[in-house]
């Protein structure tokens, strides 16, 4: 899911200033994902939009375009007070979110991420 060589590129190499950045990802992430699903169901689209451009923004910064194309998805909708499907779309970015914290671990442990 991550581009491996370009996010420690990114880094300079620098695990221990990735690690720092991804526990502020990590953060916002749980924050942000339990703030767009209430915004889902309560049928709140400014904040659909909000939270969906928010963490796309946070997702960017590990070159995980899978992740950041969901929230954009989210995103439209939020914009374009469009409802259908959301659910399902939430579903895709929450599952997507949690494979990308999963590999940026393994990736800070020095584990080979796939």
């Amino acid at each position: 899911m991550i581009d491996k060589q370009k996010l420690l590129t990114h880094f300079d190499n620098d695990l221990e200033l990735l690690s720092e950045i991804f526990e502020e990802l990590r953060a916002l992430s749980k924050r942000n994902i339990n703030l767009l699903e209430k915004s889902i169901a309560d049928k709140n689209f400014e904040a659909i939009e909000r939270e969906a451009h928010t963490i796309k923004g946070a997702c960017s910064n590990f070159f995980a375009q899978k992740v950041t194309d969901a929230a954009f998805v989210i995103e439209e909708k939020g914009r374009s007070k469009k409802s259908d499907n959301l659910e399902n779309d939430f579903k895709v970015l929450n599952e997507l979110v949690i494979e990308l914290i999963s590999e940026v671990e393994l990736l800070i442990k020095g584990e080979n991420a796939a």
